[in-house]
């Protein structure tokens, strides 16, 4: 009789467990988290059928969040692709689809002697700026480039005639995929040192 219950309330229910957690990483109450970027693991104790069996917040807010599901669906996985704030507690909760909290967990980023969005925008920053740096300087018998600024390229030339070596720097620019009209370039004479 009680077996008989049991199947039937299997096929009730549908023979699905109800939804749990079973691991987080980080672990409640982690200090030093790095604030680079968030990387938040969560195992729950079966397959999830798709994201929106579960409710995700996180506060002080995070932009730019990714989830997916990995471990045979078994596990989602949060990244952010900016950075966390510094020295800052965050707490996030996961809920089912019926809103039922599953967990709760709080973690503080690490202290950082600057904001860590400094060296993010920084890199944004050189990348937009700089797009040759892995390049320069760049030297040639005849001419050296190098940055002078934001976009901006200087051109000491050793020898030669300008105009071929304006047109030298400009197809090695295209070269390297960068339209010439994108920077500034000065064409300067480099300076000539007396013999002794």
């Amino acid at each position: 009789m009680l077996s008989g219950l049991l199947i039937g309330l299997k096929l009730i229910t549908g023979g699905q467990k109800a939804l749990a957690v079973v691991n987080v990483s980080p672990e409640n109450q982690s200090q030093n988290i790095t604030a680079v970027r968030l990387d938040i693991a969560v195992d729950f104790n079966r397959p999830l059928k798709n994201q929106q069996e579960i409710q995700f917040n996180i506060s002080p807010q995070v932009n730019s969040l990714t989830f997916g599901l990995e471990n045979g669906q078994q596990t989602l996985v949060v990244t952010s692709q900016e950075p966390l704030s510094a020295n800052t507690v965050y707490s996030f909760e996961i809920k089912d689809k019926k809103n039922q909290l599953l967990s709760q967990i709080n973690f503080k980023t690490e202290v950082l002697a600057g904001d860590p969005l400094i060296p993010y925008q920084e890199k944004k920053d050189t990348a937009e700026n700089y797009p040759l740096l892995q390049y320069i300087p760049y030297e040639t018998a005849a001419f050296s480039v190098s940055y002078s600024g934001p976009l901006a390229l200087k051109v000491k030339i050793r020898q030669g005639n300008q105009k071929e070596i304006e047109k030298e720097v400009k197809d090695w620019l295209k070269s390297k995929g960068i339209e010439p009209s994108t920077h500034q370039i000065e064409f300067v004479a480099a300076a000539v040192t007396p013999a002794l």
